[in-house]
């Protein structure tokens, strides 16, 4: 945090540029192009999908190339509390100019890191059975002690963080510390199964990442201002996303973070045009836990709509004997006043705006974030 402090007193000394100045000097570096809508000219890697519809799938910063889930889709929440591929905590997602920043999630992590606790599974060893129903009990104190730490941790750095700045909302940031937050303070004292205590640490350990993530994301970018026009070093342990639009490209390219570019497959690609070499798709984990319920959370097509689904269902279980319907969805009622901003289909990333006299990312929808 100090690093960064300093660079802020040091970008604070030099000439203002205006915010647009970010998305021109960016269109110079490379992934090549020859106008904001061209083909990219030097990929690593490419990918092509046969079926319906025909895909075309390069990366500029990375040597592997996820599986794409796009189309139409039926969201559920599964019983590790997590979406599946369509998790932004699990795999790579579709770039959204609100959601940018799940681009910059991490991944997961060895057993020895200092963040494994997210990953871990809790047991019956784990669980303090009621005398009453053994089938219900308290997660153990050495349980949740590495997830207090990592509250801790969080809520520390999500203070620092705004402290840079505390005029903009910060709504997706601060909404996701309460979550884990709320979590926290809720599951040491609730007796569940095991299985519904998975489910909330799914939920916790989601929320978790991607309020770290806004914060990686915000200091991403104010690196990559300051580093002109060279691109910071891919960070391959980050999630990254995939998109069809080139100048969302550049940004996350720019940012470090890998990137996928989308688009029509052609046999015949423009003369001049290097596409990488061809690997194939890397797929998603074959086995997920079943769904909670039958019933899914949002259906329809990849996009804002189905981001934000994810994050807008996290539950607290009232009986773990209840269908999914009588959670209480108390994130609902945090983002009740939500509305879907429109977004021209070309500019997903155009929008987003960077103060360099304050370390403050603008993701473009500041009239939806004052309604909140």
């Amino acid at each position: 945090m100090d690093v960064m402090r300093r660079k802020l007193m040091m970008s604070s000394q030099r000439s203002h540029r205006s915010p647009g100045d970010l998305t021109e000097a960016s269109a110079t570096d490379s992934p090549a192009t020859t106008s904001s809508s061209s083909l990219y000219l030097d990929d690593l890697v490419a990918a092509r999908r046969d079926d319906w519809p025909k895909l075309l799938v390069t990366s500029p910063n990375v040597t592997y190339i996820p599986k794409i889930m796009d189309g139409h889709v039926s969201l559920c929440m599964l019983s590790d509390g997590t979406y599946g591929p369509l998790d932004p905590t699990c795999w790579p997602q579709i770039c959204d100019c609100e959601f940018a920043y799940f681009a910059a999630v991490q991944k997961i992590v060895p057993p020895d890191h200092r963040h494994s606790a997210l990953w871990r599974r809790p047991t019956s060893n784990d669980v303090w059975p009621l005398e009453d129903n053994p089938a219900h009990g308290y997660l153990t104190e050495d349980f949740m002690a590495p997830l207090a730490k990592l509250t801790k941790e969080l809520t520390s750095k999500v203070r620092a963080h705004i402290s840079l700045d505390p005029s903009p909302p910060h709504a997706h940031l601060r909404f996701h510390e309460k979550v884990v937050v709320d979590i926290c303070k809720f599951m040491p004292m609730n007796a569940s199964t095991l299985r519904d205590h998975e489910v909330q640490l799914g939920i916790f350990r989601r929320h978790w990442l991607l309020a770290m993530a806004y914060m990686l994301y915000c200091d991403m970018t104010f690196a990559s201002y300051e580093a002109s026009s060279e691109p910071l070093p891919v960070r391959t342990d980050l999630m990254g996303a995939w998109t069809s639009d080139p100048e969302a490209v550049i940004q996350l390219y720019k940012r470090g973070i890998p990137v996928w570019y989308v688009r029509k497959s052609f046999r015949g690609e423009s003369p001049g045009t290097s596409t990488g070499r061809e690997v194939p798709f890397t797929p998603p984990p074959k086995v997920y836990p079943a769904p909670i319920s039958g019933k899914s959370l949002y259906e329809g097509p990849v996009g804002s709509g189905s981001l934000r689904a994810t994050v807008r269902f996290g539950t607290f279980l009232d009986d773990s004997y209840h269908d999914l319907k009588t959670y209480r969805n108390f994130e609902a009622m945090a983002m009740a006043d939500l509305r879907d901003p429109l977004w021209p289909a070309s500019s997903l990333l155009s929008q987003l705006q960077i103060n360099p006299r304050r370390h403050t990312v603008d993701f473009g929808f500041g009239a939806v974030l004052q309604s909140w």
